[in-house]
């Protein structure tokens, strides 16, 4: 933090001291000091007050010291412990800013600028589930406070934390999918939310589930949440592709029935292969590969963190739903790119030939005035001449 935001920190912070009512210590005197009944060489509020003034003009080091006669004469000022805090981080020293902050909460647990630091300074040091805490008692005490809000997102988002709630974590792999799903320009007019409920995908992802455990339990449990997610996205797209190659298979069985009677879910992703006519082509492989990779390795990590352990099945059962989704758009725009591409061959193919026309026959000219000759005449039409 450079300390040319502090001034921006500091309207912030009495704004929100305002809006929540957080009490702030000033001086009744400010204007008219020589009314005083102390000192201002004596008063903890005035050293505060030209800490402030000098720290927001980049002289940390008097702030400093500003700040630690304050808290000499005043240690119950959870403002002026935060402020000295600041200052540290402006040093990047952020060990001896939360050892600042956690004085300051220990004169006020839920004073919001400490708690709002150390939870930001938690983070940025790899300690994710300790800033989640910080960011809870934000949260339960100043609700609509939007930088906690932010903070407790991201922290989720990108895996930070060694114990996740299964509501926050399904909450992140949907927000994740439809990132991907962007990323990989599958989603056409919001298709992506309507078939999040399509019919059976739960069925589907269940049965995927079970194979994949029965299949790599003894590689571990992260293999089996990596081959969930994959053989769901693979499983799917062939079964979209076959429905609309013969809709009339699905009128006696469910999808899943169909794959699991019909294919090998441990070549899944050749058979998809061959049916989008792939199978030698490396880059396209890749490219396909891709549309899920990331995303498996992402929910694999994030199922892997829900707290209790027995709620982890069911975020992974999430996250072949998702998958499932994922991988029914691919089928449905590489349906729709196919169409098109035979639409347009059968579109040249019927085009008519242009009428080849006669060329003209090369124009002669009389040899005595020059005049074009009409064809076919022996004599020019101007002189007279035989020609």
């Amino acid at each position: 933090m450079e300390y040319r935001m502090m001034g921006m920190h500091f309207y912030e912070e009495r704004m929100y001291n305002s809006k929540y009512s957080i009490k702030e210590q000033e001086c009744s005197y400010k204007g008219k000091e020589t009314s005083c009944p102390n000192q201002c060489n004596r008063c903890a509020i005035a050293f505060k007050d030209k800490g402030d003034d000098a720290f927001t003009k980049g002289n940390l080091e008097k702030a400093i010291k500003l700040y630690k006669k304050s808290l000499f004469l005043s240690p119950s000022d959870p403002q002026t412990w935060t402020h000295l805090g600041l200052v540290y981080e402006c040093l990047s020293d952020n060990r001896e800013a939360i050892k600042r902050y956690e004085e300051a909460l220990r004169v006020n647990s839920v004073y919001l600028h400490a708690l709002d630091r150390k939870a930001v300074l938690l983070r940025i040091l790899g300690y994710g589930d300790e800033a989640l805490e910080a960011l809870n008692i934000i949260l339960e005490n100043y609700r609509d406070y939007h930088h906690a809000v932010g903070d407790k997102e991201y922290l989720i988002e990108h895996g930070l934390l060694k114990r996740m709630p299964l509501g926050d974590t399904i909450k992140a792999l949907t927000k994740t999918a439809l990132a991907e799903v962007i990323k990989h320009h599958l989603d056409k007019d919001g298709e992506y939310q309507v078939i999040q409920e399509i019919y059976q995908k739960e069925e589907f992802a269940k049965n995927v589930f079970k194979y994949c455990n029965r299949c790599y339990t003894a590689l571990g449990d992260e293999k089996v949440r990596a081959e969930t997610c994959i053989k769901a996205f693979y499983g799917s797209l062939v079964i979209t592709l076959l429905y609309y190659r013969d809709p009339e298979i699905f009128s006696n069985q469910s999808p899943v029935q169909i794959l699991m009677s019909s294919y090998d879910l441990e070549k899944i992703d050749s058979q998809a292969e061959k049916m989008l006519s792939i199978q030698g082509d490396e880059a396209k492989k890749e490219a396909l590969w891709n549309v899920i990779y990331d995303f498996a390795n992402y929910a694999t990590d994030m199922a892997g963190k829900v707290w209790p352990e027995e709620d982890r099945d069911a975020a992974v059962l999430d996250a072949a739903e998702s998958a499932y989704v994922m991988g029914m758009l691919y089928a449905m725009r590489w349906q729709e790119a196919n169409a098109e591409k035979q639409n347009s061959v059968a579109a040249s193919l019927s085009t008519p030939e242009p009428e080849q026309t006669a060329p003209r026959p090369k124009a002669r000219f009389c040899h005595k005035c020059g005049t074009e000759l009409i064809e076919g005449s022996l004599y020019c039409s101007q002189c007279g001449a035989k020609v």
